[in-house]
């Protein structure tokens, strides 16, 4: 099981208890992505393409460990990675569990990326979001990382805001994607696009949760991606 992380964080940040967890039943990757936590180079860049090269580097990382399928598992950014990794790696992805993705951006999500720009804002706005940036990643990080990933953000919208929707029918795995009804940059009406474009996708909208539905409702979601894991193979 390869499972990566989402933006602003680390494995055992975003994804502790889903890594003890599924240690029980699976030999557990869950690296740090490039520049994020204890990988290199510092600072984490962002260019336009940075989806597929985290998919990339997820793919080399399994290809160096001799590992020739997996089930990819994703969260938020982490989860538009998993995608492409079964868009561009199709002989190692054995399933794809992602949560909190949409596979492209709307306009919904310009208000986030201009949000995270000015440090001042940041501040004010999302005083959670800089202190997390600076304790996992350093001061040093906070800049780049806010102002990288707005820009990227802006040129994937800029140029039509696909992420993997129109690549999403090449997906041949099975696929699961877990949606909270409250997750304000990914609505459903988005998700609900992805998924009807994946061929072999189970769905799913939870009422009640936000973007994080794995930390609002874990005795829901281990279980239930565990079983959907079984099920695939």
């Amino acid at each position: 099981m390869l499972l990566l992380h989402g933006y602003t964080g680390t494995a055992r940040a975003d994804l502790a208890a889903e890594i003890d967890f599924f240690s029980q039943f699976y030999r557990v990757l869950a690296p740090d992505l490039r520049g994020y936590g204890r990988s290199e180079p510092k600072p984490r860049l962002f260019p336009a393409d940075f989806y597929v090269q985290d998919a990339l580097d997820a793919a080399a990382l399994l290809d160096a460990l001799g590992i020739a399928r997996a089930h990819v598992l994703g969260y938020s950014d982490g989860g538009e990675s998993a995608l492409l990794v079964a868009i561009e790696r199709p002989d190692l992805a054995r399933s794809v569990t992602a949560w909190g993705v949409i596979g492209g951006f709307g306009p919904e999500i310009n208000a986030i990326a201009e949000s995270q720009v000015a440090l001042a804002e940041l501040d004010e706005r999302r005083p959670g979001l800089r202190a997390r940036i600076v304790d996992l990643h350093g001061a040093e990080s906070l800049a780049p990382m806010v102002e990288g990933w707005s820009a990227a953000i802006g040129a994937i919208v800029a140029a039509g805001g696909d992420v993997s929707l129109g690549r999403a029918h090449e997906i041949r795995c099975p696929v699961l994607l877990i949606n909270g009804e409250h997750d304000q940059g990914n609505p459903e009406y988005l998700a609900r696009q992805l998924a009807q474009r994946i061929p072999n996708c189970c769905f799913e909208v939870w009422p009640g949760l936000g973007h994080p539905v794995h930390l609002e409702d874990p005795q829901r979601f281990h279980p239930r991606v565990l079983a959907f894991l079984q099920g695939a193979g």
